[in-house]
C-alpha cells in the first residue's frame, strides 16, 4: 500500500475545478504519454441508461512497478517534466494530476497495467477509492503474456455524462495532436475522433527558394472552434515524422477567433539544435538554430500565408460582428426612410467593420454598454470628419507592423464619410442661410440695411453667384485697395498701387475673382446691393454700376482679354420708368437671363431677389430631393426679432465662404 504526499482535503482543492469530460482526457493524455499510438474509451450504461463505468484502454508502456513512488506518491509533480523553455507536444502531461482526477465524477478507479521487465511482461494492478485519494492499493502482480498497456477503470458514476458531450470535448482536446500524429488513434465507443470534426479550413503548401536553395512543406489548419489548452502554433517536424518543436505563432490573442496549427516538415529540422540559450539568439557550431537563414525563411514565409488567409477571415468576422450589433441595439438610432440617416448609418458600420478587420480584439469582451459607448466614440469621429484622429488613436493600441499601419490608414482615407458629411452639412446649411437671406430681405419688422446685413449676410455666401471664388472685397475698400487685394491673390503680389481717376474712391459691395483652372482665364465679379424696401432698381442704380465698369476698363492692370468681368444690380423690383426692362430687350438676341449689357469682356446683370433665390432652387432642386430636406423646418428653431440675430448666426453656418488665407494674412 502507497500513500500520496497529500490529504484527500488537499487533492479536493486542487481537483475542484475539473469537470468529468477533462477528467477522461487527463487518463488519455497518460496513455498518449506513455508512447501509445491506439486509445479506446468505452462507456457502460446501466438499465435506466445512465453511463455507470468507464474504461480508457492504451497499447501504450505501462506503468512500471518499480517507478510507483515517482508516478503515484509526488501529487502536482511528474517525472514528465521536461525544460519548459523547450517546448514539445511529445510529452503532455506535467503535472501528475491524472491518476487522480476520477474524483470530481467517481468514486473508484481501478489501473490494469502491463509493462516489460528485463524480458517479462508483469501484470498488476493499482486501485484508489474516492474517499481516501491519498491512499492507493497494489495487487494481483503476475507475469503474463499480455501486450504492454494500461486499462483504467472509473466506476461508481456520481455524475451524468453526456456521451455526445464527451465526443465533442474529446475532439477540441485532441485534435490539434491527432493532425501532428496521424499514426496515433483515440476512439470512443468504437468510433473514431477525427481531427477534421473541427477542421474549417485546411491547406497543403509548398515553398520554394531558390536563392538559398531550398524548399519546405507545410500544413495548414484552421479549426472551427478554439481547442483546448493549446495556442495556435507551428509544429516543426522532422523527416520521420517526430515533431522536433512547437512555438506560438505571431496571431495568438488576436481576438478573432482564427484559431489555427501550422505542421512545416524539413529535413533542417533532422539535426536542428535547440536549447535555451540558443532561443536567446546564440549561434550553433555545426547543423541548424532559430539564427540560421533556412529558419528564418521559413518563419517569413508562414508568416506571410497566415496573414494571406486571415485577412478574408477577418471580413467575416466584421460582417458578423455588425450582425450582432444590429440584434443587441448597438448602433444608434436612424430614421431609415430619410436619405442623410441612412448614409451616416451605412458609414458608421463601415467604419466599425474597417477596424474590427484589423484589430478585432479592440470589440473583444466588451459589456453592451462598453460597446454602445465604442461605436458612439466612433460616430462622434465621423461626424467631426476626424479620422486621422482615430488613426493616431488605434495607431497607439493596435500593434501593426509597417504594412498593416499603411493598410489601416489607407482604408481610413477611403472612408468617405468625413468628406460626405461636411458636404450634407454643407447643402443644409445652404439652404438654411437662403432661408435667412430671405428673411432679411422679404420681412419688412426686421429692418435689414445694405451695408449692416445685406453686404454682410453676401459677403458671407458668395457662392450664389459661382462657386470657388475668392473674396477681394466687400463694403469698406475702395477700388485702389481692391487693385492691391486682386493683384496680390492673382500675382502673390502686395505692392502699393494708384489709380488715377476721380472714380477710384468708390466703394463696391462685393469684388471677388475666380481663376478658370480648364481655360486659363480669369473670372471676376462685381455685386451692388440696394436696399430690398427702400429703393427701385432703374437708370440712376444702373449708372452706377456702368461707372464701376468704366472705372475699371481704364485702369489697364485691371483690363485685359484673358479676364472676364460680370457685374450684378441686384435689388427687390423695378421702378417704372421700364430704363430696366428696355436694357434687356437691347440684348435679347444675347439669349441670356437678366443680361442688360455685353461690350468685349464685360457683361452687367441686373437681377431680383425672386431670381436668385429661384436660381438657387434650380441648381439644388436635385440634391435636395436626394436629401430629403425638409426646409420648412430649417427656421422652426430661429425666430428672428431684428436683422442683427441674423447676421450673428451666419458665423456658425458651414457655408460661409472667407477671406483668401493668403489675403487674410496682409489685410
Amino acid at each position: 500500500m502507497g500513500k500520496v504526499q497529500i490529504t484527500t482535503k488537499g487533492i479536493s482543492k486542487f481537483l475542484k475545478a475539473y469537470t468529468e469530460e477533462k477528467s477522461i482526457s487527463e487518463y488519455i493524455w497518460n496513455g498518449f504519454d506513455a508512447e501509445a499510438d491506439a486509445i479506446n474509451i468505452v462507456t457502460t450504461s446501466n438499465s435506466v441508461g445512465k453511463i455507470d463505468k468507464v474504461e480508457i484502454t492504451d497499447n501504450g508502456t505501462g506503468i512500471e512497478f518499480e517507478k510507483l513512488s515517482s508516478k503515484f506518491v509526488p501529487f502536482y509533480q511528474s517525472e514528465k517534466n521536461t525544460d519548459s523553455s523547450i517546448k514539445m507536444s511529445k510529452i503532455h502531461g506535467k503535472n501528475g494530476l491524472g491518476r487522480l482526477t476520477f474524483f470530481c465524477f467517481a468514486n473508484n478507479a481501478k489501473w490494469e497495467t502491463v509493462y516489460n521487465k528485463e524480458n517479462e511482461r508483469i501484470k498488476y494492478e493499482i486501485n484508489i477509492n474516492g474517499n481516501e485519494l491519498e491512499n492507493y492499493q497494489t495487487q494481483n502482480k503476475k507475469v503474463t503474456d499480455e501486450k504492454t498497456g494500461t486499462k483504467v477503470t472509473l466506476y461508481n458514476i456520481n455524475k451524468i455524462i453526456d456521451a455526445d458531450e464527451l465526443k465533442k470535448y474529446l475532439i477540441l482536446e485532441f485534435c490539434w495532436y491527432l493532425k501532428l500524429y496521424p499514426n496515433k488513434v483515440l476512439n470512443l465507443n468504437g468510433e473514431k475522433i477525427n481531427y477534421k470534426d473541427n477542421v474549417l479550413d485546411e491547406e497543403l503548401l509548398t515553398i520554394e527558394d531558390k536563392e538559398i536553395k531550398m524548399s519546405f512543406k507545410a500544413e495548414y489548419v484552421q479549426w472551427k472552434e478554439k481547442i483546448h489548452d493549446e495556442y495556435s502554433r507551428y509544429y516543426f517536424i522532422q523527416t520521420n515524422g517526430e515533431e522536433r518543436f512547437k512555438e506560438t505563432t505571431t496571431l495568438n490573442k488576436k481576438g478573432d477567433s482564427f484559431y489555427h496549427s501550422i505542421y512545416v516538415t524539413n529535413s533542417i529540422f533532422d539535426d536542428f539544435y535547440l536549447s535555451k540559450d540558443n532561443m536567446e539568439g546564440q549561434t550553433t557550431i555545426s547543423g541548424y538554430s532559430k539564427t540560421c537563414k533556412e529558419y528564418k525563411f521559413i518563419k517569413k514565409e508562414i508568416d506571410k500565408f497566415l496573414k494571406s488567409k486571415r485577412k478574408p477571415y477577418l471580413a467575416i468576422v466584421a460582417q458578423n460582428l455588425i450582425e450582432n450589433y444590429k440584434k443587441e441595439d448597438i448602433f444608434p438610432e436612424y430614421n431609415d426612410k430619410n436619405f442623410i440617416e441612412t448614409f451616416k448609418h451605412n458609414e458608421l458600420e463601415n467604419l466599425v467593420s474597417i477596424v474590427c478587420e484589423k484589430e478585432p480584439k479592440i470589440f473583444s469582451q466588451l459589456n453592451k454598454e462598453q460597446k454602445k459607448t465604442l461605436v458612439r466614440l466612433f460616430d462622434l469621429i465621423i461626424e467631426n470628419g476626424d479620422t486621422n484622429s482615430l488613426y493616431t488613436i488605434l495607431d497607439q493600441v493596435i500593434d501593426l507592423d509597417d504594412d498593416e499601419r499603411d493598410e489601416l490608414a489607407e482604408l481610413l482615407d477611403k472612408s468617405s464619410m468625413s468628406n460626405i458629411t461636411k458636404t450634407i452639412k454643407l447643402i443644409q446649411d445652404r439652404y438654411k442661410a437662403v432661408a435667412e437671406l430671405k428673411e432679411l430681405v422679404f420681412n419688412p419688422d426686421l429692418k435689414a440695411n445694405e451695408v449692416d446685413h445685406l453686404q454682410k449676410m453676401i459677403e458671407s455666401h458668395y457662392w450664389l453667384f459661382g462657386e470657388e471664388y475668392s473674396l477681394v472685397t466687400a463694403e469698406e475698400p475702395n477700388f485702389e485697395e481692391a487693385l492691391r487685394r486682386y493683384l496680390y491673390i492673382l500675382e502673390d503680389n502686395g505692392e502699393k498701387v494708384e489709380i488715377d481717376s476721380k472714380d477710384k474712391r468708390k466703394q463696391m459691395d462685393i469684388f471677388a475673382v475666380r481663376r478658370n483652372i480648364n481655360n486659363g482665364k480669369i473670372e471676376n465679379i462685381v455685386v451692388e446691393l440696394k436696399h430690398p424696401t427702400n429703393v427701385k432698381l432703374g437708370k440712376k442704380q444702373l449708372d452706377q454700376v456702368i461707372e464701376y465698369m468704366d472705372t475699371i476698363l481704364k485702369e489697364k492692370r485691371f483690363n485685359n482679354y484673358e479676364e472676364q468681368w460680370n457685374f450684378y444690380l441686384i435689388g427687390t423690383e423695378f421702378d417704372t420708368s421700364g430704363h430696366i426692362e428696355r436694357a434687356m430687350k437691347n440684348v435679347k438676341e444675347k439669349n441670356e437671363k437678366s443680361l442688360v449689357w455685353e461690350v468685349d469682356n464685360y457683361k452687367i446683370y441686373v437681377k431680383k431677389w425672386s431670381e436668385i433665390f429661384s436660381d438657387f432652387e434650380i441648381k439644388h432642386n436635385f440634391l435636395q430631393e436626394k436629401l430629403q430636406l425638409q426646409k420648412e423646418k430649417l427656421l422652426e428653431k430661429e425666430k428672428y426679432n431684428k436683422a442683427d440675430d441674423v447676421i450673428e448666426e451666419i458665423k456658425t453656418n458651414s457655408a460661409i465662404k472667407g477671406y483668401n488665407e493668403k489675403l487674410t494674412s496682409i489685410i
